[in-house]
């Protein structure tokens, strides 16, 4: 079976020289020797390997299974510390509302920079702010 290249828009010209919006001619898309090359993904696989090999599944499942047994005695410590889920749901929803304000605060004191000609670090200077926070 012999290969066919994919087709792909092109447009058109009408007699006058402009372009056509409206009409598209379907034109084979030439092979690329870039294209041609194997897909290779940056994406680094995060399972472990034995030997240069691939680790088989049951060994990825014991794997998992520590995981998650230490992640339970985890939680069982936290607990018994006293601490709750809805609490920790709470402090992550304020801890994100705390961000985007201060995200907001750094726009607004780089705007404020921008306008008096001086440093961001002068204004927090200015303004009595750590620059750590």
């Amino acid at each position: 079976m012999a290969h066919t290249p994919p087709l792909v828009p092109q447009m058109g010209t009408s007699g006058n020289g402009s372009t056509e919006r409206t009409l598209a001619r379907w034109m084979p898309l030439e092979r690329s020797t870039r294209l041609s090359r194997t897909f290779k993904s940056p994406v680094v696989s995060s399972s472990p390997s034995v030997a240069g090999g691939q680790v088989n599944l049951e060994q990825e499942s014991e794997i998992l299974q520590k995981k998650l047994v230490a992640m339970d005695s985890e939680i069982a410590e936290l607990t018994q510390e006293g601490c709750h889920l809805e609490e920790l749901e709470l402090h992550i929803e304020k801890m994100h509302e705390y961000n985007e304000v201060k995200d907001v605060a750094q726009m607004l004191l780089g705007r404020l920079a921008m306008v008096r000609g001086v440093t961001t670090r002068d204004l927090y200077e200015d303004y009595n702010l750590q620059l750590e926070d």
